[in-house]
Order: C-alpha cells, then structure tokens, then sequence
C-alpha cells in the first residue's frame, strides 16, 4: 500500500528536478519550432542543395 505523505515528500524532493527538466524541454521545443519556421520560408531547391552535403545512401529524405 502507498503511504500518502511519504509519496507526496518523494514528489515535493523532486520538485526541483522536474522544473529544470521542464524548462529546458521547452528551450528545446522552442529552438525546434524557430528552426522548422525558418526551414518553411525555404524553397524545394534551397532546401534540396543544403542537404546535398549529408550522405543519404540509398534515399532521398
């Protein structure tokens, strides 16, 4: 059986912990949805010659 006050001073601990993880996935989510809205102002072909670059055997990606 879960103790209630033990379960809730195990989450309270790792309080802390939880909030830097939240704060940094969401500096991360941020940094995607800049990178993709930067790669949708891009054409087919822009985006087609920056990929030339990275090897891809076998398909195009």
């Amino acid at each position: 059986m879960l103790s209630t006050p033990h379960v809730t001073a195990a989450l309270r601990a790792k309080a802390s912990a939880f909030s830097a993880y939240q704060a940094e996935a969401s500096r991360q989510s941020e940094g995607y949805r800049q990178a993709l809205d930067a790669l949708a102002l891009r054409g087919r072909d822009e985006v087609l010659r920056a990929l030339e670059a990275i090897p891809r055997p076998g398909a195009r990606p």
